[in-house]
């Protein structure tokens, strides 16, 4: 009817109103691959500690003394939960010059790697500790009911990397229906965002062990979602686009604006399960004015700064980040200057990126 879509454009254009503020904290305990100078991924098993008993991240450092540990060949390290996004910024910077700062002691000359899966032989996984190849993990929920293959370790040749994002909102989960709300949300507007902005990066095949649509966790302190891979821990703009964009999809469903989105169910499934780039950015297009709306709640910038950043979604991180798979360099790990705390370096958060954006250079 025209008056139900006049009211909705209406809720669209004031979309920031509704969205204002957060009331939590995030956090996360994302896992990360290092391989030596010619490419070949070095196991974190072999320099850092087992999760029975961890390692920690540098206290020396912004928000670190977090637990750092192998997870079958790749590291992970758990980061300080914070309401301010900058923050959780800083534990994150902490936790990956941490891990480069262990990895180095085994081999001088790694780096962190951007591959979100690798592919083992059968040779290699016949040979090693059972302990070390090991599949499989707490048990996590489904939104939709969905089941991954079955996780044989000596069978399954791949491994892959999460980027789970922990929500600090027990007090709005007064339900497992509250949850599945949320993840819907998640699912339909961030990972959908994430496979347009993880272009290159991502691999569909991951899907079928780890990572499925839908899947969550939930842990005391709210919600883990454990769809993401870890890819938007190559550039810590990346973290704050995305971790940004989560925050608000949280809100959408809480304040039952679900129905704003231009979707369904079915075609969400299908987009992050087959990891389709075309079809993920035909869904962000069919949705430019939400998310704009979503993005200008966020950001509380002109029109000419907001394109940009739905630009940015748009065209992948290889559009406007210079070098992706430099993640040293990128979080500033051996500068001298050092990291900014409160991330506010240059081009470390999207307030500080914006002149370079907005010029068409790359970050």
């Amino acid at each position: 009817m025209p008056e139900e879509r006049e009211k909705k454009v209406i809720t669209i254009e004031n979309l920031w109103q509704n969205l204002y503020g957060f009331g939590f904290a995030v956090g996360t305990d994302p896992e990360i691959f290092v391989e030596n100078s010619k490419g070949y991924i070095i196991p974190a098993f072999k320099f850092l500690q087992p999760k029975e008993k961890p390692g920690k991240t540098s206290a020396a450092l912004p928000y670190g003394g977090y637990p750092m540990y192998w997870d079958g060949f790749a590291a992970e390290f758990e980061t300080s939960p914070q309401n301010c996004l900058a923050w959780t910024c800083d534990s994150t910077y902490s936790g990956i010059k941490s891990v480069m700062m262990e990895a180095r002691k085994y081999n001088k000359n790694c780096r962190l790697s951007a591959k979100t899966v690798i592919r083992l032989t059968s040779r290699k996984l016949k040979s090693e500790d059972p302990a070390h190849i090991l599949l499989g993990c707490a048990p996590s929920f489904n939104a939709y009911g969905l089941v991954s293959k079955p996780l044989i370790s000596k069978k399954v040749f791949i491994r892959s990397t999460g980027g789970h994002i922990h929500f600090g909102i027990k007090h709005r989960i007064k339900t497992p229906d509250d949850a599945i709300k949320i993840v819907k949300v998640l699912d339909a507007i961030l990972a959908v965002a994430c496979v347009s902005l993880f272009e290159n990066y991502d691999v569909a095949r991951r899907r079928e062990y780890y990572g499925l649509v839908g899947e969550y966790r939930l842990p005391p302190h709210g919600l883990e979602y454990r769809v993401l891979s870890n890819a938007w821990i190559f550039h810590p703009l990346l973290m704050n686009l995305v971790f940004d964009l989560a925050r608000k999809c949280v809100l959408i469903a809480e304040k039952d604006l679900f129905h704003l989105w231009q979707a369904t169910e079915e075609e969400t499934i299908d987009i992050v399960m087959k990891n389709d780039v075309s079809r993920a950015r035909a869904v962000l297009s069919r949705n430019e004015q939400m998310l704009k709306g979503i993005f200008s709640a966020i950001y509380s910038v002109e029109a000419p700064k907001i394109q940009r950043i739905f630009d940015c979604f748009m065209g992948g991180m290889d559009s406007f980040i210079a070098n992706p798979k430099d993640i040293v360099n990128n979080w500033d790990v051996d500068r001298k200057a050092g990291w900014v705390t409160h991330c506010d370096g240059k081009n470390r958060n999207v307030k500080t990126s914006m002149v370079d954006l907005l010029a068409g250079n790359k970050v």
